[in-house]
């Protein structure tokens, strides 16, 4: 385990270090050059090419930089570091220059919108330098965690009426009034998954008519700018779950046919590409969670085999890998949640009794490192997960028998610290995401009455409390 500040600490840090003010730049843009660092070094100029593979990425999966070093007095030596949102990217802090590259993969990087930078530490010709400034979007929420329409850090709500209506409404700091109606009541379709199926940052979003089509709607904003068909109403076939199985940063489909068969379907450039067949009916297997288990970027697969047994299903570029099945601790167990527990950029496996226990996993790939019960859990109820002190594990926002509201600190099957954040109420927890960019989780809660409310967090706590006006007639989609 490693060894972690005390919560107030660690709080203070994070409003010091992880909050600083980014440079104004739109997105391709190339920032200048930044002031070098004082040292003693050469003094010719060089030049850097900061690049990134996409502008956005998902949270703790792995992202590979690279820097293109250039000077005019033949080959340039010594260091470089790569750091986002102003801080150093750990295990990039001292990348040597070889052949005019240097090149690092990040794997730790915090959830938010923010700048990668290339500070060179200079050689004997060559002066202390920085290179442009890239902006980068991490994203918190992976395939049908992920609402963010704009693609500007910020999850928007999505709302639905019991005849099939459909409301786009963003939250931010300011609550949006009214929002979009993406679609009308009583159309036939209905929203079944979102996720980024493009790659390009904003949430996409996937609707299934009432005679068994579907499609994709390419958002920008609140605004469907393309709609694509991929199941026509004839196939026989439903999207069951979604992730990005080959790890090109396009979320793909695991669907499901009438028969009982599932294959994983890859999106494309241009729409669905290649299909690969993954179970067969009858196999007795049901797909339960998705999350990349072993850190290499390509989303595996949980499937439940029995009532006490798992199966860990690797999956490489959309094709089945290596497996192993693994019993669980008793019947009446079954998967909470997917997060990573001990910061290593593998998703490890809450699991939730039949008595309300809550077992922890630490998974590494198709291997369980570590089980443990997760100490005084039994009378919680585990909602949602996020990193909320920003250290790159996740922790539990947990809900009490009263409706009492909680976040548990965690450090791998370790519960540090637990902290009230709301006495029991009317007011049930509903979500957990980013409303307001800054990189914390919010809380949106729902009373018995319909209404909405927005819990703004920062690192010191409570920022803002605010009511989603004109939210009471619809129900925010979970």
């Amino acid at each position: 385990m490693r060894n972690r500040l005390p919560y107030a600490a660690a709080l203070a840090a994070a409003s010091l270090l992880g909050i600083l003010p980014l440079p104004s730049f739109a997105e391709g843009d190339v920032s200048p050059a930044g002031t070098p660092a004082a040292k003693s070094s050469g003094t010719a100029p060089i030049r850097i090419a900061t690049r990134s593979p996409a502008p956005s990425s998902r949270y703790h999966a792995p992202l590979a930089l690279t820097a293109e070093v250039e000077g005019d007095f033949g080959p340039v030596a010594g260091t470089l570091a790569f750091h986002f949102a102003g801080q150093p990217i750990a295990g990039c802090e001292a990348v040597a220059v070889l052949g005019g590259k240097a090149a690092c993969t990040a794997r730790a990087l915090p959830a938010g919108i923010g700048a990668i930078e290339t500070r060179f530490a200079g050689d004997a010709t060559y002066e202390a330098s920085a290179g442009e400034a890239l902006r980068h979007y991490v994203k918190a929420g992976s395939g049908s965690r992920f609402r963010d329409l704009d693609g500007e850090g910020a999850a928007s709500l999505v709302l639905e009426t019991p005849g099939g209506g459909l409301l786009g409404m963003r939250v931010n700091s300011m609550i949006e009034r009214g929002g979009r109606l993406l679609l009308d009541p009583g159309s036939g379709w209905s929203l079944a998954h979102t996720g980024d199926f493009n790659g390009d940052g904003r949430a996409d979003l996937v609707v299934e008519h009432e005679s068994g089509a579907a499609e994709v709607w390419f958002m920008s904003g609140l605004h469907a700018a393309v709609k694509t068909p991929v199941i026509a109403g004839s196939e026989g076939a439903r999207v069951a779950m979604v992730g990005d199985f080959d790890g090109d940063g396009r979320d793909d489909f695991l669907v499901r046919r009438t028969d009982g068969s599932y294959a994983v379907w890859l999106m494309g450039e241009a729409g669905i590409g290649a299909r690969h067949e993954f179970l067969q009916a009858f196999s007795g297997l049901v797909p339960v969670a998705v999350a990349d288990f072993d850190g290499d970027g390509h989303d595996d697969l949980v499937l439940r085999k029995d009532d006490r047994t798992l199966r860990v299903q690797r999956m490489r570029g959309g094709r089945a890998a290596a497996s192993i099945d693994l019993a669980l601790p008793g019947a009446g167990y079954a998967i909470s949640h997917t997060p990573d527990l001990n910061g290593d950029g593998k998703a490890d496996l809450l699991l939730r009794g039949p008595d309300g226990q809550v077992e922890a996993w630490i998974m590494d790939g198709t291997n369980v490192r570590h089980r443990e019960q997760v100490e005084g859990a039994t009378a919680w109820r585990v909602t949602d997960v996020a990193d909320f002190d920003r250290d790159g594990v996740d922790d539990l926002f947990v809900v009490g028998p009263g409706g009492e509201v909680a976040l548990w600190l965690m450090d791998g099957v370790r519960r540090l610290a637990a902290f009230p954040l709301r006495e029991a109420s009317p007011w049930k927890l509903w979500q957990v995401a980013d409303y307001d960019s800054d990189g914390y989780p919010d809380l949106l809660l729902v009373n018995n009455s319909g209404e909405v409310a927005a819990w703004i967090l920062a690192a010191e706590g409570l920022l803002e409390w605010k009511l989603v006006e004109g939210a009471s007639d619809w129900r925010v989609i979970p």
